[in-house]
C-alpha cells in the first residue's frame, strides 16, 4: 500500500521501461532529468504543499495511461517479459549471471509450477488450489502492471513453498476425483 501507486505502475509502463529497474546495459532506471526532461519539468512546476505527492502521482497516472493506450502491444509485451523474468531471472542485473543465483531460481520455479499443476489435477484439493491460485494470480497481475523486482520472487516463492513440495509427492495414477480406485 503506497501513497503513490501510479508511480509504481509508471515504472513498469513508460516509453523507456524494460520490465525491471535495470536497462539492457545493467544501469539503474530511475526518473532522472536526462531521460525524462518533460516529466521532471511538470513535477517541478507543482507547488510544494500537502497535496504535492498526490499531484505528482497524477502526472505518473496520466503518463502511464498514455503509454498503455498508445502502445497496447508494447504494454502486453512488457507484461509478458516481467512474468518471464519473475519465473527465471532479470538478465539486466549483473548478479543474475551467477549460477548460484539463476540455477536455484529455475529449479524452484519449475518445482512450483509442477506442484501447482498437481494440485489443480487433484479434484479433492480444489479449495486449496483456489487459495493458491488467488494469491499467485493476484501477485502475477501486480507484476504484469508494475515491474519485476527480484526480492519479490523470494517473498512469493517462499509463500507457495508447499506447492514446491507437491512436485515430489508421488503421483497417484488412476485418480480422477481424489479417491483411490482399485480393481476387483
Amino acid at each position: 500500500v503506497l501513497s503513490h501507486p501510479w508511480y509504481e505502475i509508471w515504472r513498469g509502463e513508460n516509453d523507456l521501461a524494460t520490465g525491471t529497474t535495470f536497462n539492457d546495459e545493467g544501469k539503474s532506471v530511475w526518473v532522472g532529468p536526462e531521460k525524462y526532461r518533460q516529466l521532471i519539468a511538470r513535477m517541478d512546476s507543482i507547488p510544494y504543499d500537502p497535496m504535492f505527492e498526490a499531484k505528482v502521482d497524477a502526472i505518473f497516472h496520466e503518463d502511464a495511461i498514455r503509454f498503455i493506450t498508445t502502445h497496447p502491444g508494447r504494454f502486453l509485451s512488457l507484461g509478458c517479459t516481467k512474468l518471464a523474468y519473475f519465473f527465471t531471472i532479470d538478465p539486466n542485473r549483473k548478479e543474475s549471471a551467477n549460477p548460484g543465483y539463476w540455477a536455484p531460481m529455475l529449479v524452484v520455479s519449475m518445482l512450483t509450477l509442477l506442484g501447482f499443476y498437481r494440485l489443480l489435477r487433484d479434484r479433492s484439493q480444489r479449495p486449496a488450489a483456489v487459495i493458491f491460485l488467488a494469491f499467485f494470480g493476484y501477485y502475477m497481475a501486480g507484476t504484469f502492471i508494475t515491474l519485476m523486482l527480484p526480492r519479490y520472487q523470494l517473498y512469493v516463492f517462499a509463500s507457495v513453498g508447499a506447492l514446491t513440495g507437491l512436485a515430489f509427492y508421488p503421483s497417484r495414477s488412476g485418480m480422477s476425483s481424489g479417491t483411490l480406485q482399485t480393481s476387483a
